[in-house]
């Protein structure tokens, strides 16, 4: 999967936990980190990736930063 270039670099990664309380666990730490990087006028962008099939575990995220002025997604304010 191609990341999404900023400033130089690239980043996007597939995240994905056995357990829905370690998933929810993480989208609550997210919009906390996510408070912390407004300064630096970037975010953490999540999409939840329904119907995976992996023996890693069945909740998947998609994760990439993004500048912050970037418009938010519908799908990204469900998160």
């Amino acid at each position: 999967m191609d990341g999404i270039k900023i400033r130089g670099f690239s980043i996007m990664d597939l995240l994905v936990f056995k357990d829905s309380h370690q998933s929810e666990g993480f989208k609550k730490g997210v919009k906390h980190i996510n408070k912390k990087l407004e300064k630096h006028d970037i975010r953490i962008k999540l999409q939840f990736i329904e119907d995976v099939e992996s023996d890693e575990g069945e909740f998947t995220w998609a994760l990439s930063i993004v500048p912050d002025d970037l418009p938010i997604s519908r799908r990204e304010e469900d998160v």
